[in-house]
């Protein structure tokens, strides 16, 4: 990330307006935060710096970034916040660069926690390779080769109506790899209508963006932003909590499932609507979050 981006970013931070609400922890302004530095190379770029073997690098930037995102947001994530330095948390009202806090937290965390962390057994990425030079560690992850030329930033600015339904337990990843694969985002998009997993809102859009936005998984780090998005104590935060993880690359239990399926039934019942408006709305929000 050159300095002339860092300081756009900065520039961008600053210029929000940071009265109380926007301070407060789990504000819309502080997840927004979140999300731009999540969307940099921040935290990537000093991991690398630090350790050269790719494995261990991954290990870490997966140990750090949620936990970066913990501290620009103020909520907890994947840590319990009695074990947070406070003062680690992050000030907007400081107006100092938020880059440069990303970056000495990370490096200051990276160099507390190795030996924790990876345990001297992590393998170097490399290893899952195929002779074709085919690696499900980066491909079947990696959401940005097929999205080059097709950015989905401001899509619902311009198309505020769409509705996405994001697959649950169902074909959405192997749709993804296809697309991946193969590059042909009609066919897919036709797979996607044939098995009922489309919105008629979508057909305003290119293939490629209309089926990145119902199938392409999301980082872990932004799809766990979603409970914020709704009321605290809510049915919707609740079904947020269940329904987040089946929208990374990770593969969600039986039993989450389960739960996920049997609270949407009870909403759509107890908001005497179907089941897959429901999913629909979900999906949506998350969709939002990849666009984002």
């Amino acid at each position: 990330m050159t300095s002339q981006q860092r300081d756009r970013l900065d520039a961008q931070v600053r210029a929000m307006h940071w009265d109380a609400d926007a301070c407060a922890w789990g504000s819309q302004q502080r997840m927004q935060v979140a999300a731009l530095v999540e969307a940099t190379p921040l935290v990537e770029g000093e991991i690398r710096r630090l350790f050269p073997d790719p494995g261990q690098a991954e290990r870490m930037i997966e140990y750090i970034k949620p936990r970066i995102t913990e501290k620009i947001v103020g909520r907890e994530i994947v840590s319990h916040s009695a074990n947070w330095n406070k003062h680690n948390l992050w000030d907007p009202t400081l107006n100092t660069s938020v880059c440069g806090w990303v970056r000495r937290l990370t490096v200051a965390m990276a160099k507390a926690n190795p030996r924790r962390i990876l345990h001297g057994h992590t393998l170097p990425a490399s290893t899952w390779e195929s002779e074709d030079g085919y690696n499900p560690v980066f491909d079947d992850a990696n959401s940005e080769n097929v999205l080059i030329g097709h950015p989905l930033c401001g899509i619902f600015d311009e198309h505020p109506g769409l509705r996405v339904p994001r697959p649950v337990g169902g074909p959405g990843p192997k749709w993804w790899r296809r697309l991946q694969h193969k590059g042909d985002a009609g066919v897919v998009r036709d797979s996607m209508r044939a098995a009922g997993m489309w919105d008629t809102s979508l057909d305003v859009l290119d293939p490629l963006p209309a089926c990145a936005l119902v199938c392409a998984p999301l980082p872990s780090v932004r799809a766990s932003l979603l409970p914020r998005l709704y009321e605290p104590g809510s049915v919707w935060e609740q079904l947020a909590i269940e329904y987040w993880p089946t929208q990374t690359t990770g593969r969600p239990g039986a039993q989450r499932l389960r739960q996920l399926r049997q609270l949407v039934e009870h909403t759509a019942q107890t908001d005497q609507v179907f089941e897959w408006d429901v999913w629909v709305r979900l999906g949506t929000m998350t969709a939002r979050l990849l666009a984002d």
